[in-house]
């Protein structure tokens, strides 16, 4: 005796093969946990999916991809298996050109500016320069092979066309001026000083010195040579001062 089957038998056997089959091949690609439930059960396996997730132990990846921002609650290391301060790295360290704004909340950032070729830091107003030692104090004042000052400095007006002068606080007067204020300018000078002269009267002077003894007295003046100032051989370069 033959039974035909219905409709919704034949649609109920593919469903419940289908269904085994999906099962069959979760299972394969499924890797379960270390040991066995319950008693030696561990943690679930890290997966793909929108829920957080929590490992308490170490985690070895061979790649890692982070899109978006990364929190590190501890120390991070760079190289470094045991990290000791924030940020531990065993190699160079590579700075970009930020072009972010220097304000309160990204005080104590750094950057290289590669218009400049300096390194930069923001003090949560402005960015300024490193020098070599760390950044120089307000008022410190140095010289730069620049047609401009660089970020975090002004032009030292003062020290146009002048050269610099310490300030003399010997009390010996080593600067006739005695000890000056800085900033505080001298106009050009020359030191007193004489010279010895060979009068010839009714000769044709070709040389040879006379001695002749005269009586009254008379004005006269020697001729001008030279430029427009006495100075030493210099370079030029362009005085600025920290802000």
């Amino acid at each position: 005796m033959q039974h035909r089957l219905s409709f919704k038998q034949l649609f109920a056997i593919l469903f419940l093969a289908f269904a085994a089959l999906l099962a069959a091949s979760s299972l394969s690609a499924w890797v379960g946990p270390t040991a066995s439930p319950p008693d030696d059960n561990v943690p679930a396996p890290v997966n793909v999916g929108t829920t957080d997730q929590i490992k308490s132990a170490g985690l070895s990846l061979d790649a890692l991809a982070v899109f978006g921002s990364q929190y590190v609650e501890d120390k991070l290391g760079i190289g470094r298996v045991s990290p000791v301060v924030a940020l531990d790295v065993d190699g160079t360290l590579r700075l970009g050109n930020g072009d972010e704004s220097c304000q309160a909340v990204t005080a104590g950032s750094i950057r290289f500016n590669s218009g400049t070729s300096v390194i930069e830091f923001c003090n949560g107003v402005e960015w300024s320069t490193l020098t070599g030692s760390g950044s120089a104090p307000s008022g410190a004042v140095m010289a730069f092979d620049l047609t401009a000052c660089p970020s975090g400095w002004s032009e030292y007006t003062p020290a146009y066309g002048r050269f610099i002068r310490g300030i003399d606080k010997s009390g010996t007067s080593i600067d006739p001026s005695g000890q000056r204020a800085p900033g505080s300018t001298q106009g050009d000078d020359f030191g007193a000083h004489t010279h010895s002269a060979a009068i010839v009267a009714g000769t044709n002077w070709t040389g040879e010195s006379y001695t002749y003894s005269f009586s009254g007295t008379g004005n006269g003046s020697t001729g001008s040579a030279g430029g427009s100032e006495t100075r030493p051989k210099n370079v030029a370069l362009l005085y600025c001062e920290k802000s």
